[in-house]
């Protein structure tokens, strides 16, 4: 179950799992090594959980353009000048564990002013959960 993206009924597979293993009665030999897998597979249904909670469903590049809404929307509220801006290159949102936590992450080429007024060119990185940009990197 390593996946980029988790859902809710990737949970079902754990319940169908653990509910047989929690049949086997204590006095059987494979007692003990099955409450080791239960504990392995409910440690791993939790962190699952917590990322779905904290995530969010997985964002979409516009088949357009490649663009992705949050970052758009964050960017007209936090550039110089946006009208003037250019998205040159959008990467695919793909799920990044940065620092230790779990973010939908897109990569943005963008041509914009700067606060001078002359134009830059940067490579500009957008940390997105529940479909807000909570952390910038680049820009």
């Amino acid at each position: 179950m390593n996946k980029e993206e988790y859902v809710e009924d990737d949970l079902k597979a754990f319940d169908a799992v653990i509910g047989p293993l929690r049949a086997i009665p204590k006095d059987a030999k494979e007692y003990g090594p099955a409450q080791a897998l239960i504990k392995k597979l409910v440690e791993k249904a939790a962190r699952i959980t917590a990322e779905i909670l904290v995530l969010g469903p997985k964002l979409t590049n516009s088949a357009y353009d490649g663009r992705v809404d949050p970052v758009v929307e964050y960017l007209k509220n936090n550039l110089n000048d946006y009208d003037s801006s250019e998205f040159v290159e959008w990467s695919p949102v793909t799920k990044l564990d940065f620092k230790g936590e779990p973010f939908w992450v897109v990569r943005l080429k963008l041509r914009a002013k700067n606060a001078f007024g002359g134009y830059i060119l940067k490579n500009t990185f957008y940390f997105i959960r529940q479909n807000k940009v909570v952390s910038t990197e680049g820009l």
